[in-house]
């Protein structure tokens, strides 16, 4: 189905996301969970893309790294490219 492929790419592109920049503030995944509140398994599975953040761990991943959520959705903000119609 067309919606799970689109789900999953989203999952994958958030995760990379995620990934990234908390390489790239050089903490370890613990540190990461520790500074937002999250467990280290739940930031690992959104770093894999097996699961996608809700939006409370979605604004302190956000509120930690400073940015706005559209760093992490990116084109995904776009509504004429993800519909579940």
């Amino acid at each position: 189905m067309r919606t799970d492929n689109i789900k999953e790419e989203i999952a994958q592109y958030i995760g990379k996301k995620v990934l990234e920049l908390r390489k790239s503030h050089k903490l370890s995944r613990e540190q990461f969970a520790e500074k937002t509140n999250l467990s280290s398994n739940y930031i690992y599975e959104i770093e894999k893309g097996n699961s996608v953040p809700g939006c409370i761990a979605l604004i302190d991943i956000c509120n930690y790294f400073e940015i706005a959520p559209s760093t992490l959705l990116g084109k995904y903000l776009d509504k004429n490219v993800y519909t579940l119609s």
